[in-house]
Formats: C-alpha cells, sequence, structure tokens
C-alpha cells in the first residue's frame, strides 16, 4: 500500500471527516497528498458569502483543483473528493482529462438527492456528476440502493461512518456522573421537542445553534465543544443519547461510532444498520419513540452501575469500526492488486 499515491480534496478542518480519511489512509502508509479546497468553520462575512456568492466559490474550488493537479503533473493512483457539492460535469471529465488512468472516487456522507442549493447538502450538478466517478461510496443501504437504481452501470459501495483513533479517546473518569443524559450535536427543532420532553432528566447539552432555542432548566447548555470536552461531557452523564436526523433515520450517523469510543453508554434510535454495528442490549441502548426513550433512561437512572457491561462491550465493538480499517475497504473496493 506504501506505493499506493492519493489525492483527498476537501476540507483541512482537524474534525472533518475527510481529514479522519487522511490520517486512515497515512497510517497505512500510503504517499497520500492533501488538497484543502474550503472550509466548514466560517465567519459571519465567509458566511454571507458562502450563502449569497457561492458559484463564485465553487468556480475558484474547481480552479484551485485544476491548477494544483496541472503544476504537480503527479500521477495519482485514486483522486478522492469528499462530496463536493461545486461539482459538475464538465470538471469531472477535465479532472479525468488531465490525470489519465487515475480512479475518481467520491465519499458522499450526505443524501446526494436532497438537491436543494441552499442546504450545502447537494444539488443536481452533483447528481449528474454521479456517473462520471469510477466508485462512488455511500453512509447509507437506503441511499445506496437507490443510487443503484438510478445508475445502474456504476460501481456504489456501503462506507458506513467510524471512529478517528487520534480524535475519539475515552476520558479518564474521576468522578462519578453528575448528569443522567448528554446530548452532543447541532440544534435543530425536531431535536429541541424531543429534549423539551425530558424534563424530569438532568441534562447536559453542547453543539452549535441552541442559543436561538428557549432552553428549559433542568438543561445545562454548553455551547459547542471539541473532541476532548465531547469526551469530557460523556464521562459526566450515565447515559450519551444520539438523535438520528432526517436524512439519516433507518441508518446511522458519525455518533453511532464516536459515543461508544469515547466510552459512552450509547441510547440511540433503533435501526437494523446500528444493530449490526452494536448490537441492543448488549453494546448499547436503542429506543423507538419518546414512551420508549423514557424507559430507558429511567432504567439507567435508577442504577446505572447495571449498564457497564454494555457500556463496556460498545468501547470494545468501536475498536472494530476505525477509519483506518475504512481506509483499506475503500482501497480494496477501488484499486485492483492492492
Amino acid at each position: 500500500m506504501k506505493n499506493k499515491k492519493i489525492l483527498i480534496i476537501g476540507s483541512n478542518d482537524g474534525f472533518s471527516l475527510e481529514k479522519m480519511y487522511f490520517r486512515g489512509f497515512k497510517s497505512l502508509g500510503c504517499n497520500i497528498t492533501f488538497l484543502h479546497a474550503y472550509s466548514i468553520q466560517k465567519n459571519f462575512i465567509n458566511k454571507f458569502i458562502w450563502k449569497y456568492l457561492r458559484f463564485v466559490i465553487f468556480k475558484l474550488i474547481k480552479n484551485k483543483i485544476t491548477r494544483h493537479i496541472v503544476s504537480n503533473k503527479k500521477f495519482y493512483d485514486l483522486i478522492i473528493i469528499f462530496k463536493g457539492i461545486y461539482l459538475n460535469d464538465n470538471f469531472i471529465l477535465n479532472i479525468k482529462k488531465l490525470s489519465p488512468g487515475t480512479k475518481l472516487i467520491n465519499i458522499f456522507p450526505d443524501d446526494p438527492f436532497d438537491t436543494n442549493y441552499f442546504k450545502d447538502i447537494s444539488n443536481n450538478n452533483v447528481i449528474r456528476s454521479i456517473k462520471h466517478f469510477d466508485h462512488v461510496f455511500i453512509f447509507s443501504k437506503k441511499i445506496l440502493k437507490k443510487l443503484k437504481n438510478k445508475f445502474p452501470k456504476n460501481d456504489f459501495s456501503f462506507l458506513p461512518f467510524a471512529n478517528d483513533n487520534f480524535l475519539h479517546k475515552k476520558f479518564k473518569i474521576t468522578n462519578k456522573p453528575i448528569y443522567d443524559l448528554s446530548f452532543i450535536g447541532t440544534a435543530d427543532k425536531d431535536r429541541y421537542n424531543l429534549l423539551k420532553q425530558l424534563s424530569e432528566f438532568k441534562i447536559i447539552l453542547a453543539g452549535n445553534g441552541w442559543e436561538r432555542f428557549n432552553i428549559p432548566q433542568n438543561i445545562k447548555y454548553i455551547k459547542s465543544v471539541n473532541f476532548f470536552q465531547f469526551a469530557k461531557t460523556i464521562s459526566k452523564s450515565k447515559i450519551s443519547l444520539n438523535i438520528l436526523r432526517n436524512q439519516n433515520k433507518k441508518s446511522h450517523n458519525m455518533k453511532t461510532f464516536e459515543i461508544p469510543a469515547m466510552g459512552g453508554l450509547m441510547l440511540t434510535e433503533k435501526t437494523s444498520e446500528q444493530q449490526d454495528f452494536f448490537p441492543e442490549n448488549k453494546a448499547c441502548l436503542m429506543y423507538e419513540n419518546i414512551n420508549d426513550l423514557k424507559k430507558k433512561l429511567k432504567l439507567v437512572k435508577k442504577n446505572h452501575n447495571k449498564f457497564n457491561k454494555i457500556k463496556k462491550l460498545g468501547f470494545k465493538l468501536s475498536k472494530r469500526h476505525s477509519y483506518k480499517i475504512r481506509a483499506i475497504f475503500v482501497l480494496k473496493k477501488s484499486l485492483i492488486n492492492v
């Protein structure tokens, strides 16, 4: 694998999915280059430009990628684009022309069929460009089926999220948990309405965007956290809640793997995909509705030590799901004779 030359294109922010894969490929000894296309975190001015003039940003990104490939004159075995909402047909075809013999890969961590231009998930140009990739990896079996139906001649693979050995570490617990429940995630109305119904539990909450909601008194909000603080927050609670967003319903999300890897007792929405990774009542807890959720929370609140065995198995199983292991899968699916 050491002789495999790979170019990753995406955001170089330390917490980004592409950066996690970069560390995974690097740990395998691949000859890997990272091209920073754009930042996920933006200041007010950049947010304004991104919202109203993103077509200009898209053009600049494509020019930057083209210049890199032309100026380096370096043959890559793989060029891996993460999502790439700036894509279009002509750009992909031009990249293939500039780098003949290179396999062009897309790792798509969202729903490509959600084509609302201003949601930063996908758009019609992305859909049209999919057929030009040599292989597309998608996190959801449900979306995978849709892609195969729409593009029967293309190669697609199910690629779950994972955990990063560099970021997702267990925090050393020195005191007993002081919260019944922790939830870490970006705010939205559905998540707020669910948490609002858990008034009998002491909750610690972290994530972006919660300032616009009226936070109930039983919830302590600590704003956004880094991964060290993420693990520390989990260690302060008896249970860690995972609420799936609409695009992840019946599937899984990044926290499916991150919470167990950080030593948390995960309580997540019930899905068959998550059952495959972390069997219910053996490596995690699952709920089907609000009444089921409250019932599980009461059980853990009453005696959380009874659930240590589940938490330990979840942590053990998380070791099977690192981005290094996912990187091996990507190589095997994308290259011959790896």
